[in-house]
C-alpha cells in the first residue's frame, strides 16, 4: 500500500496510472459502432470518431458551465503537444479566460497579420499626422512611395525584420543620400512605434538598426557677411527681371517670413487697415497661425 501512494503522490485526481493514455494505446484505437472517448484525465480526452478521426477534447468548467474546445487532431498533434496544450488551456480558466474566446481573438489577430502591409499601415500613421504641415506631410509620403514601400511595403508586418529593413536603408546609402536614409529609418520607426500603440506588433525592428544607419555631413549655408548685406541690397532692389520675383525678394527682406509661406498667400490674408499680414496655421511649420506686422515699405 504504501509502495503504491508513492508512485500515486504529485499526480491529480482522475490520472491514476491505468486512465493515463499511451502512444501504443493511441495508435490501436478502432472503430466502434459508435463514438467513443479514451480519457488522459484532468479534462484531456481523445474522441474516437466514426470516420475513423480521432479528435483532443479538453473538457472545462467556467461560469458554473461545463465546456468544450478542441486541441486538435492525432496523431498531427501528439499525446505530448496534446498535453501541453491542455495545461496551456488549464492557466486560461485559472485566469477566468475563456479558451474558445481566446483562440478566436488569436485566429482574428492571425489574419489581420497577414492581411496588414507596412504600406496600409504606414498610410493609416501618416493620415493620423493630421498636426503636421501639408508640406511635411508630402516629402514623407514621398520617402516613403519611393524608398521604402518598393522594398516592405507589400510585406506584412510580421514578416520586417531589421534585416529586410537594413536592405532598404543600405541601398539609399550606396546611392549617397545619406539624409534620406536617415529620414527613412525615422518614418519606419513611427510607422513601427504606431503599431504598438495600436496593438498591431510587440516590437519595434528599427531599434538597433537606427544606431547604425550612416550620418551625413551637415554642411550649413553660409551666412551673408555684414560688409556685403549693402551691395546684396542694392543688387536685390535694382532686380529688372520678373516683377513677381522683385516683389517676392523684397517682402522677404521686408517680413522675414519663409519663402514657401510668401509664395502660397493670398490676398485676403493681408489687412491694410491694420498693417498685418495672418498667414493661417494650415500653412505654417507649427500649425499655428501667425501675424506678421508690415511696415510703410512692405504695404
Amino acid at each position: 500500500m504504501l509502495s503504491k501512494d508513492k508512485s500515486q503522490r504529485g499526480r491529480p485526481i482522475g490520472r491514476g496510472a491505468k486512465e493515463l493514455l499511451t502512444d501504443v494505446k493511441l495508435r490501436n484505437a478502432k472503430v466502434k459502432a459508435k463514438p467513443y472517448k479514451l480519457f488522459d484525465g484532468g479534462g484531456l480526452f481523445l474522441l474516437v470518431a466514426l470516420s475513423g478521426s480521432k479528435l483532443w477534447r479538453f473538457k472545462y468548467s467556467l461560469g458554473g458551465k461545463e465546456r468544450l474546445t478542441s486541441l486538435g487532431d492525432y496523431p498531427d498533434v501528439s499525446l505530448m503537444e496534446a498535453r501541453r496544450r491542455a495545461a496551456s488551456t488549464r492557466e486560461l480558466v485559472a485566469q477566468g479566460r475563456d479558451p474558445v474566446q481566446q483562440a478566436r481573438i488569436e485566429r482574428a489577430n492571425i489574419r489581420a497579420d497577414a492581411t496588414l502591409t507596412f504600406e496600409a499601415l504606414a498610410r493609416e500613421w501618416l493620415a493620423s499626422r493630421d498636426s503636421l504641415a501639408v508640406a511635411t506631410i508630402k516629402k514623407i509620403d514621398w520617402i516613403l512611395r519611393g524608398h521604402v514601400y518598393p522594398t516592405v511595403g507589400n510585406l506584412p508586418l510580421s514578416a520586417i525584420t531589421a534585416p529586410v529593413l537594413r536592405l532598404a536603408i543600405t541601398r539609399l546609402e550606396e546611392r549617397g543620400t545619406i539624409e534620406t536614409a536617415r529620414r527613412a529609418c525615422m518614418y519606419i520607426a513611427n510607422v513601427f512605434a504606431y503599431a504598438m500603440d495600436t496593438g498591431r506588433a510587440t516590437s519595434n525592428p528599427t531599434e538597433r538598426l537606427r544606431s547604425r544607419v550612416k550620418s551625413g555631413t551637415v554642411k550649413s549655408r553660409a551666412a551673408l557677411p555684414s560688409d556685403e548685406l549693402g551691395e546684396y541690397l542694392r543688387r536685390v532692389f535694382a532686380y529688372d527681371g520678373r516683377p513677381a520675383t522683385r516683389i517676392g525678394l523684397r517682402l522677404l527682406i521686408l517680413t522675414f517670413v519663409r519663402p514657401g509661406e510668401l509664395r502660397a498667400a493670398t490676398w485676403d490674408e493681408f489687412d491694410f487697415d491694420t498693417a498685418e499680414w495672418k498667414i493661417p496655421g494650415e500653412r505654417m511649420k507649427m500649425r499655428v497661425p501667425h501675424w506678421v506686422p508690415l511696415s510703410r515699405q512692405a504695404l
